[in-house]
């Protein structure tokens, strides 16, 4: 269930991204909307959840057609969880709605972070673990080469630092971006999976807090 990407001529602005770069910006992509709603009907679903910064719905620069795409902002960056936990997979028209953060380049990386994905209790028996692992990973080889995958576990009975999160390192940023692109807004085990970069630096030292 791959999300189109962005089009070539949106460019987000570089006060749209969080200071750690973690999580992506607060701006949000809304894919997979009818082409005949308009700016005001979309506005509308986006609304309730916070008063907007910013809201553009994306049209084809050549043809001036909508593109499916909507890119926005709320004054209270804390509502986008919000909205993408409120708005992704909403039918409408036959085909559900994906809300996700959009990636910005200057907090590139090859490494991408899913986040609420699974349970400490998932965890813990070794065969379950790897079962996870090697359907992550068969996942994302969909996007380009996966380099590896770190899935931090409980040790002794007590939580570790990224536990419920997954970590995959791609072979270029390309991949990753690609792969959040896909995957942000999909569903693992009836929770909302939220996709991200995450610094290469802190993969390679195992910092995952």
């Amino acid at each position: 269930m791959s999300t189109p990407g962005l089009p070539a001529a949106i460019v987000l602005p570089s006060d749209s991204a969080g200071g750690n770069g973690e999580t992506g910006s607060n701006k949000l992509i809304m894919t997979n909307i009818p082409v005949v709603l308009t700016e005001e009907q979309v506005k509308e679903l986006v609304q309730p959840f916070g008063e907007l910064k910013m809201f553009s719905l994306v049209t084809d620069p050549a043809t001036n057609q909508p593109t499916g795409k909507a890119v926005f902002e709320y004054v209270d960056s804390a509502k986008a969880d919000e909205a993408i936990a409120g708005l992704t997979g909403i039918d409408l028209g036959g085909t559900p709605l994906v809300v996700e953060r959009a990636p910005h380049g200057a907090n590139a990386s090859v490494v991408v972070k899913m986040e609420n994905m699974i349970s400490a209790d998932e965890l813990v028996d070794d065969e379950e673990f790897a079962d996870l692992k090697e359907d992550v990973e068969e996942e994302c080889k969909r996007f380009g080469t996966v380099v590896t995958t770190e899935i931090p576990r409980p040790k002794n009975g007590q939580s570790v630092p990224g536990v419920g999160n997954v970590f995959v390192r791609f072979d270029n940023e390309n991949e990753a971006a690609a792969a959040i692109k896909a995957l942000s807004g999909r569903k693992f085990g009836g929770k909302v999976v939220q996709v991200g970069y995450f610094p290469l630096d802190k993969f390679e030292q195992k910092l995952f807090a």
